[in-house]
C-alpha cells in the first residue's frame, strides 16, 4: 500500500483498510460475480479519488466514515445481491415486512450521503 503523506487525513487509512478486506471477502463466490463488479465500481472508483484530492480538499473525518459506511453497504451487497443480504432477511422477519428491503438502506445512503458532501463542502 503507498504511504500516504502526513498531511493526508489518518481516517482515510483506516477507512481504507477496513473497506479492502471487506471488499476482498465479498469478492470470495459471490453470488452473481456480474453484479458483484457492478456494485462494488463505484468504490473502486471513489476511494483513488479520495487519496488523490486529499491533501487539497480534505474531507472531515465524519464525511469520510460516512462514505466507508456506504462503500461496506454497496460491498456487502455486492457479495449477496440486495434481495439475499441476510441482515435485510432478519430485518424482514422482526418486522413481518413483505420482502427483503436491504435495497432500501443502500437508496437512503445513495442519497443522504453526497447530500453531506455537499453540505460539508460549504
Amino acid at each position: 500500500m503507498i504511504q500516504p503523506p502526513a498531511s493526508w487525513p489518518r481516517t482515510l487509512t483506516w477507512i481504507t483498510l477496513i473497506v479492502l478486506v471487506a471488499l476482498v471477502c465479498s469478492g470470495i463466490r459471490p453470488y452473481d460475480r456480474l453484479t458483484w463488479y457492478l456494485e462494488v465500481f463505484p468504490v473502486a472508483i471513489a476511494f483513488p479519488l479520495l487519496y488523490l484530492t486529499a491533501r487539497r480538499y480534505p474531507l472531515t473525518p465524519m464525511l469520510y466514515w460516512l462514505i466507508g459506511l456506504h462503500s461496506l453497504i454497496l460491498i456487502v451487497g455486492a457479495h449477496y445481491t440486495y434481495a439475499r443480504v441476510p441482515a435485510g432477511f432478519w430485518l424482514q422477519e422482526l418486522f413481518e415486512l413483505s420482502r427483503n428491503h436491504y435495497d432500501r438502506l443502500g437508496h437512503i445512503a445513495q442519497g443522504f450521503i453526497p447530500a453531506i458532501a455537499v453540505i460539508a463542502d460549504r
